[in-house]
């Protein structure tokens, strides 16, 4: 098995957490930091403790664009994928081993478990987001 697999399988072993920074459980941007520590690739800054106020969330996040640590890139290996686009996202993947490995909370509609959440591996040639936007971190 290669690290990329054995990574992939290791990370769909864990559980979604909100806050959640392993090694049992990650958040969507949680996965991303483990999988590029794991991998060698540049380890995005972690805002986590701003996670509860959403105003210096994107705040932390527009200093990152502004100094250029965020740079824009096609998709491509350790890209990390924002969902629905760089500069409003709302959820994010790594690209990884031709596809995006990411976690989520559960879906529920109507109180109603339209999707249990936590995480997958997702083929590139088979999305089921409307949009995604990629960039590499590069501090």
């Amino acid at each position: 098995m290669s690290d990329r697999q054995a990574i992939i399988s290791d990370m769909l072993e864990t559980t979604y957490e909100v806050c959640g920074r392993g090694p049992e459980a990650y958040d969507c941007y949680g996965m991303v930091v483990e999988v590029c520590r794991r991998m060698g690739w540049p380890v995005p800054r972690d805002p986590l403790p701003h996670w509860d106020n959403p105003r210096d969330l994107l705040r932390i996040f527009n200093e990152q664009v502004r100094d250029e640590e965020w740079k824009r890139c096609a998709v491509s290996e350790g890209a990390v994928a924002f969902v629905p686009k760089f500069a409003a996202a709302r959820h994010v993947g790594i690209v990884i081993a031709g596809g995006i490995l990411h976690t989520q909370a559960p879906v529920i509609t109507g109180g109603e478990t339209v999707s249990p959440g936590g995480p997958e591996w997702l083929s590139l040639t088979n999305l089921p987001f409307a949009r995604v936007e990629y960039a590499r971190w590069d501090s």
